[in-house]
C-alpha cells in the first residue's frame, strides 16, 4: 500500500512539472530563473513521496531528472527563439531607419545641397544636381541650363540672333564694322545709306553729305544732310556767313528772325 502510494504521488509530481513546462514553452516565456523554481516544487513533492520508500524515491528522482533536462532543453530553445525574435525586429526596422537617414526632409521637388534645400529644377547654381552651375548668361529650366526666351546658345552664351551683329540670323553669321542686325539680317541703321562697301550717315558725312557721293566744299561741313559754313565756337552758319545769333539783330536767335530797326538782339531775343 505505501508503495503504491508513493508511485502515485510520484506520478501526479511528474504530471504536474510537464504541464507547467509545456505550458512555458507555448507561451514562450520561460527564462533561466523558471525551470529552477519548477523543479524545486517538483522536488519538494518526490521528496515528500520518498520519505515513504527508498525505492519511490529512486524513480521520482530518475523522473525529476528527465523532467528538469527537458526543462532546460524548453528553455534554451526559448532563448533561441528570443534572439531570433530581436534579430528580426532589428532586421525590421533598419529600412525605417535608413528612410529616416537617407530623406533630405526637403519639400517636393527640392535636393538637399551642402545643407541647403534648394529646387534643382530652376536653381542655376544647381542645375539639375547638387554643384551643377550654369555658364554665364544661362539660366536653369526643368534641370537644364538653357538660354532665357528670345535667346540662343552660340558657345558658352547665350545671343539675340535678330539683334546681335556677331551672330546675325545665325551663330557666327557677322555683320561688316559699319552694319547693324536688323531683325537677324545685316544692314544699315536709321539715318544712314550704302554708299559702296559702307553705311554712312548722310546727314553728316561731309564725303556723303545727304546722298552717296556728295561732298561738301572745303570749310564747309554737313549739318542735315546739307554742306553749311563751317564756323567756330558758338557761331552758327548762316547762308555763306558765320554769326552770332545771340546778339545779331538779323539773325536773332536763329538765321531767319531779323529784328525791327528801333529793337536789339539780345540772348537771342528783340527787345
Amino acid at each position: 500500500m505505501k508503495s503504491g502510494s508513493v508511485h502515485g504521488a510520484a506520478s501526479r509530481a511528474c504530471c504536474v512539472l510537464a504541464l507547467l513546462i509545456s505550458a512555458a514553452c507555448t507561451a514562450g516565456e520561460i527564462e533561466e530563473g523558471s525551470l529552477p523554481a519548477g523543479s524545486d516544487e517538483a522536488g519538494s513533492s518526490a521528496g515528500g513521496a520518498a520519505n515513504s520508500g527508498a525505492s519511490g524515491s529512486a524513480a521520482t528522482s530518475g523522473m525529476a531528472g528527465a523532467a528538469a533536462g527537458a526543462g532546460q532543453a524548453g528553455a534554451a530553445g526559448s532563448r533561441i527563439t528570443g534572439a531570433a525574435g530581436m534579430t528580426s525586429a532589428s532586421a525590421g526596422a533598419s529600412p525605417a531607419e535608413s528612410d529616416v537617414a537617407g530623406s533630405s526632409g526637403c519639400p517636393s521637388g527640392q535636393s538637399l545641397c551642402s545643407g541647403q534645400c534648394v529646387a534643382t529644377g530652376s536653381d542655376p547654381s544647381h542645375c539639375g544636381a547638387c554643384g551643377m552651375t550654369c555658364a554665364a548668361g544661362l539660366m536653369c529650366h526643368e534641370g537644364l541650363c538653357r538660354c532665357a526666351a528670345g535667346f540662343d546658345r552660340c558657345g558658352d552664351g547665350c545671343v539675340e540672333l535678330t539683334r546681335d551683329a556677331k551672330h546675325c540670323g545665325g551663330c557666327g553669321e557677322a555683320c561688316a564694322a559699319s552694319e547693324v542686325c536688323i531683325a537677324g539680317s545685316c544692314g544699315c541703321g536709321v539715318g544712314q545709306l550704302r554708299c559702296g562697301e559702307q553705311c554712312v550717315a548722310v546727314l553728316a558725312d561731309n564725303s556723303n553729305c545727304g546722298a552717296c557721293g556728295t561732298a561738301c566744299e572745303a570749310g564747309d561741313t554737313c549739318e542735315r544732310g546739307v554742306c553749311v559754313l563751317d564756323c567756330a565756337g558758338s557761331l552758327t552758319a548762316c547762308g555763306e556767313q558765320c554769326v552770332n545769333t545771340a546778339t545779331d539783330a538779323a539773325h536773332c536767335g536763329d538765321c531767319e528772325t531779323v529784328c525791327a530797326a528801333e529793337l536789339t538782339c539780345n540772348r537771342g531775343r528783340c527787345r
